[in-house]
């Protein structure tokens, strides 16, 4: 859980692992996604791409596309942090790819990506497309979630220091506090806005 223990929840999500058939495949993937959540909490970045690997594996034979894009977003993530930069455009490009139905249309999963992107592209100070994934993502995030948006703020904030306009980042900050006092949905986005 993001508030509570992870090595809690570690045991937890091994424990049901075990108790859960091999054949439901659904709630297998489910769990896998949590054990790489809480290995990435850990630190564990080996374990935690293995079990989103595990997971995105498992999603796609059920036709599950949240943890799919999801699991390819979070194993973005990892490499991000990792300094793979390209490894992790690509896993997003592949996330949003799987996001964006027939007629081209972002389904709201599809935020998780564009965020990833615009974060890949501030790293590499291409800034007005950087901007303009993450407002897009924003936009996706305001209909599908509170953490998203606030990831999406505080990047925003940070392209505005890029660019000397310390003013617009801390309209952007405060927005960002706004969002996580009003959900207090967890420590982490009261964190994340502080930081």
């Amino acid at each position: 859980s993001i508030d509570g223990q992870p090595q809690d929840s570690l045991g937890h999500s091994l424990r049901a692992l075990e108790l859960v058939p091999e054949d439901d495949l659904f709630t297998r993937s489910l769990l896998m996604d949590n054990l790489g959540m809480v290995n990435l909490m850990m630190g564990d970045f080996k374990t935690a791409l293995n079990n989103f690997d595990n997971a995105i594996g498992l999603s796609q034979k059920t036709g599950n596309l949240m943890i799919t894009v999801g699991g390819l977003c979070n194993m973005a993530g990892i490499w991000m942090l990792q300094g793979q930069l390209k490894r992790a455009w690509s896993a997003n490009e592949q996330a949003l790819e799987l996001a964006t139905d027939k007629s081209g249309r972002r389904l709201p999963i599809a935020g998780k990506a564009l965020l990833g992107l615009g974060e890949i592209a501030r790293e590499w100070n291409k800034l007005p497309e950087a901007v303009g994934y993450l407002e897009e993502g924003l936009q996706l995030f305001q209909t599908f979630g509170e953490l998203g948006s606030i990831l999406s703020y505080v990047s925003l904030a940070r392209i505005n220091e890029i660019r000397g306009d310390f003013a617009a980042s801390q309209e952007v900050l405060d927005r960002a506090r706004e969002l996580a006092i009003k959900f207090e949905a967890s420590q982490m986005d009261d964190e994340l806005v502080d930081s």
